[in-house]
């Protein structure tokens, strides 16, 4: 697939990660310029090689986005390279295996998940935003979310700020930078299988209570993440902004019920 995107420059964060990945591949068929940003050297210019196999325009760039001074140099090399910035996709997560209750979690940890979860938004904008508008063309951010925003989840106090955090952070930009033709919006994930939680689907248990969850029988994939981004950054999605909108299969609009009283109003009729 070619057009749609064809001259705007894009940065996507947590790009040596299966997610990443995929979001750039489909924004750079649709004719992007990818800057894939991740901590990994090997596997970062592993998928930007992958990517100019495949005839794309694209560059590893390393950094850590917990560092603000690393988002600041990320911002000037697609700059530099390119003369411009249309896209951000941060799509980077923290995941500590030290999150635990709040009375005993460490302030520490606390602080590094929301450097990479809300921090790191907040200087994309700060640092990207002035060349988005350079030349009045105005730019695109997509934050990638979860349920866990709007749902409690034991043991993750840090995780669900994160996320809430940057759902309102979301909002707030596109407040302040419609006028200037900014659009920043939130995917809200739930159910995706990536490498990471793969032997979370493939125990028999949780996969079933899963699926029990949410209303679309199969889990997502990054292929449904990646295709809403798009979608987002495109002309035609060019009247929403500040939404943040749920890639879930369903999960936070399903009731957590057995089985409705309209279910049991009908058996009890038979």
């Amino acid at each position: 697939m070619t057009g749609g995107l064809a001259g705007r420059v894009a940065i996507i964060t947590g790009a040596t990660q299966a997610m990443g990945e995929t979001i750039a591949s489909h924004l750079a068929a649709r004719g992007a310029a990818i800057i894939g940003v991740g901590r990994s050297v090997d596997r970062g210019e592993a998928v930007a090689t992958r990517l100019h196999e495949a005839g794309h325009d694209a560059q590893f760039v390393v950094a850590d986005v917990s560092r603000e001074q690393d988002v600041a140099r990320a911002i000037g090399a697609a700059v530099a390279r390119h003369g411009r910035l249309d896209i951000v996709v941060n799509n980077a997560a923290a995941f500590d295996a030290r999150e635990t209750a709040a009375h005993e979690e460490s302030t520490d940890t606390f602080d590094a998940i929301l450097k990479v979860g809300l921090y790191a938004p907040f200087w994309f904008a700060k640092y990207g935003i002035p060349a988005m508008i350079s030349g009045a063309r105005g730019g695109n951010f997509v934050n990638i979310s979860s349920f866990a925003s709007a749902r409690g989840v034991r043991g993750l106090p840090a995780y669900t700020a994160s996320k809430g955090g940057v759902e309102a952070l979301t909002r707030q930009l596109a407040a302040e930078y419609a006028d200037q033709n900014v659009r920043v919006n939130a995917l809200v994930l739930g159910s995706i299988i990536v490498p990471r939680n793969a032997p979370l689907h493939d125990d028999e248990a949780a996969s079933d209570a899963m699926r029990r969850a949410r209303m679309i029988a199969r889990p997502g994939v990054p292929d449904d993440v990646a295709a809403a981004v798009a979608f987002l950054v495109s002309d035609e999605a060019g009247f929403i902004t500040g939404a943040s909108i749920s890639v879930d299969g369903g999960l936070l609009g399903n009731a957590p019920m057995i089985k409705s009283m309209h279910a049991l109003d009908n058996e009890r009729s038979r």
